[in-house]
């Protein structure tokens, strides 16, 4: 089974999103905390109280690898997308099969250098990784 870690711009920018019964979808509360605007938020609320979505944060380990490694290739990433694929680094480590949804290039390129697969929502894929020359947030 297949655990689809859903960043915020699934919930943002994909109008056409729906969860689909079956499916296992994850996210971190602080990417739940960026669903603001009414549609967005209904459809969040919906999806936990009717069991498609969980919220699981990451643990701090795999919070602390990502910030490094971060840090380490000089890329900027919000604390969200630091919870974000810490968790997805959790589910691999725990040999879960994962798949990362985002339309952020930064934390798609991560999820290259990591072997964590994932998909677009609208704006596309990278197709291989590049180091930036960004400060890294971290925790």
């Amino acid at each position: 089974m297949t655990y689809y870690l859903i960043d915020a711009a699934v919930l943002l920018n994909d109008e056409q999103f729906a969860f689909m019964p079956g499916k296992k979808y994850v996210t971190t509360s602080l990417v739940a905390m960026e669903i603001r605007d009414f549609r967005s938020r209904a459809l969040l609320d919906n999806a936990l109280k009717n069991n498609f979505l969980r919220i699981i944060d990451p643990s701090s380990e795999a919070l602390h690898k990502i910030t490094d490694l971060a840090a380490n290739i000089g890329f900027r990433l919000s604390k969200a997308d630091f919870s974000l694929l810490a968790l997805a680094l959790d589910f691999k480590s725990k040999r879960k099969r994962v798949r990362v949804v985002t339309d952020d290039f930064s934390v798609q390129n991560l999820l290259l250098r990591l072997r964590i697969s994932f998909d677009s929502v609208i704006q596309g894929r990278i197709k291989e990784f590049r180091v930036l020359r960004k400060k890294s947030l971290g925790f």
